[in-house]
């Protein structure tokens, strides 16, 4: 999967740069040369921020193999597909910013525009803090595993077994058929008893009066 998703961007980045080493001793005593060289060297720009865009894709294509161990994995690999498309587009404004750059005359729009989708980052990660706080937890829990579906649970005080896991919560059902619904960021901050973590096997105790 690796190769394949990476061998046609690569294969394109080393064409690029062995037309540019072709173009310094064949064409650079030609009119032609200045403009030849930079738009090889856009080229070679759009090319490496295809290959980010690749590598970004095989990462989330990992964490999604990771679920795939366990059931019940809809909602993580969408949150997983929304940080995707985030990214992606980080990468593509950058890339599109930085060709700007290379141009004297509009190189203020690329400085701009590299500052606007800076600042346009960190008020969408105040105003979400939260939300994404809850994603990024949900996902941790989904590759750290401390539990895992139909594991027995001990949680505020009550017995029941992992019935869901989403992205932001998880529903526990209780041994009177009540469900108990808590956020991800429980699992991770809190100490709950998992008594199936290991094993299935259980150990019982009986009184006798």
């Amino acid at each position: 999967f690796v190769i394949d998703v990476l061998r046609m961007p690569f294969l394109l980045l080393l064409i690029w740069i062995m037309f540019r080493i072709f173009s310094q001793t064949v064409f650079y005593d030609t009119r032609y040369f200045g403009a030849m060289n930079h738009a090889i060297e856009i080229l070679v720009i759009v090319t490496i921020g295809w290959i980010l865009i690749k590598l970004t894709r095989i990462l989330f294509y990992v964490l999604e193999k990771k679920l795939d161990a366990k059931a019940d994995k809809d909602m993580q690999v969408r949150g997983s597909l929304i940080f995707e498309r985030m990214i992606a587009g980080l990468i593509v404004v950058v890339v599109v910013a930085v060709c700007l750059m290379t141009f004297d005359k509009i190189r203020a729009v690329g400085v701009s525009l590299l500052t606007s989708a800076g600042i346009a980052g960190i008020i969408v990660g105040f105003a979400a803090q939260k939300s994404l706080g809850m994603i990024l937890a949900g996902i941790q829990l989904a590759i750290t595993q401390p539990i895992r579906l139909d594991d027995s649970v001990i949680v505020e005080g009550e017995m029941g077994v992992i019935e869901e896991i989403k992205l932001t919560y998880v529903v526990v059902r209780l041994w009177d058929q009540r469900r108990l619904i808590l956020p991800v960021t429980y699992f991770l901050e809190k100490p709950f008893q998992n008594w199936t973590i290991n094993s299935a096997q259980l150990l019982g105790t009986v009184y006798l009066y």
